[in-house]
């Protein structure tokens, strides 16, 4: 599957590292079959990794479960000046 805007070369996937940076493509199915078969290969020799998955899946779960409503205004406003402040750091 190739990811619109993304390099089509495979990338090196060998540390924890590698592997929680490329969770949210994995569990959206957005990995090259060799990424996943390298970041599954990782799984079966690194509880810790496997640990940080079934975490991120549970949150995940949680947040969509709660409505907008349910977030307060502040928080939103919070999280959303969290989110571009360290989106506008990362890209840098």
């Amino acid at each position: 599957m190739k990811r619109p805007g993304k390099s089509t070369a495979v990338r090196s996937i060998r540390r924890c590292r590698d592997v929680i940076d490329l969770l949210s493509e994995y569990m959206e199915g957005g990995l090259l079959a060799t990424e996943r078969r390298q970041v599954e290969e990782h799984f079966a020799i690194c509880p810790p990794c496997v640990q940080f998955l079934e975490t991120l899946r549970t949150t995940r779960t949680a947040v969509r479960s709660l409505g907008e409503r349910d977030v307060p205004a502040e928080c939103r406003r919070t999280l959303r000046d969290f989110l571009k402040k360290n989106l506008k750091r990362r890209r840098a």
